[in-house]
C-alpha cells in the first residue's frame, strides 16, 4: 500500500486564502494579502476552465486544488495529472468507456472501491465516479500505488491504462510494454508546461 505525504499546512492554508481573496474583496488594497499562487496553478486552472465541459469559477477553484493537493500528497507533479485527465476524459467528468471506466481519470468501480478503501474515503458505487474531486483524489492514488510499484512512470502508465496485471505479465515474459499510451499523456503533459 502507499503511504502518502504528509500534505503541507502553508499549501493548504495559501490556496484557501486565495480561494477566500478571490471571492470576497478585501477591504482596503493596502489591506489586501500579498499571496503568490502555488506552482502550477495557473495552468491547472487553465485546463479546467478550457474544457468544452463548462465549469464554474468555484469548481474550478475545487479542482484546481485538488490536483494540487493530490500531487503534493503523492509526489506526482501535477501537470502529468492533468495529461493523464485530458488524455483519459478530455476533463469530461460524466465520461463512461466502452470498458466502463468512469470520469475525470476513467476509474473502473472495482479499481476505485478498493482505492477508496485504502485512503478512507467514502465510496457508494458508480455514482460515486461522477463527482469530480473524489474522482481525482482515487484516480492519483492508483496512478502513486503503480508508479510505487513498477518503479517507472511510464510503465506506470501503460500499467494504469492496460491493467497492471496485464503489464506485469509482458515484463516477466520479456515482451515490451506498450508506450503509445504514455506517449500520448507526455504529449499532453508537456503542453502542460
Amino acid at each position: 500500500m502507499i503511504r502518502a505525504r504528509r500534505p503541507i499546512a502553508i499549501l493548504a492554508v495559501a490556496l484557501a486564502a486565495l480561494a477566500l481573496s478571490i471571492t470576497t474583496p478585501a477591504a482596503a488594497p493596502e489591506a489586501a494579502p500579498s499571496l503568490v499562487p502555488p506552482p502550477h496553478w495557473e495552468e491547472v486552472a487553465t485546463f479546467f476552465e478550457t474544457r468544452l465541459t463548462p465549469y464554474t469559477e468555484t469548481e474550478v477553484k475545487i479542482l484546481t486544488c485538488t490536483v494540487l493537493e493530490e500531487a503534493e500528497r503523492y509526489g506526482v507533479d501535477p501537470s502529468l495529472i492533468i495529461g493523464l485527465i485530458h488524455v483519459e476524459s478530455s476533463g469530461r467528468p460524466r465520461a463512461v468507456s466502452h470498458v466502463g471506466a468512469i470520469g475525470l481519470m476513467q476509474l473502473k468501480p472495482e479499481t476505485a472501491a478498493q482505492a477508496a478503501r485504502e485512503r478512507g474515503l467514502p465510496f457508494h458505487g458508480e455514482e460515486s465516479l461522477f463527482d469530480p474531486r473524489l474522482n481525482i483524489q482515487l484516480g492519483v492514488h492508483y496512478l502513486a500505488e503503480l508508479i510505487e510499484r513498477f518503479d517507472d512512470v511510464d510503465t506506470a502508465l501503460a500499467a494504469y491504462n492496460f491493467g497492471p496485471t496485464r503489464i506485469a505479465r509482458a515484463i516477466r515474459r520479456g515482451k515490451s510494454v506498450p508506450v503509445r499510451y504514455a506517449r500520448d499523456v507526455h504529449r499532453a503533459y508537456e503542453a502542460m508546461i
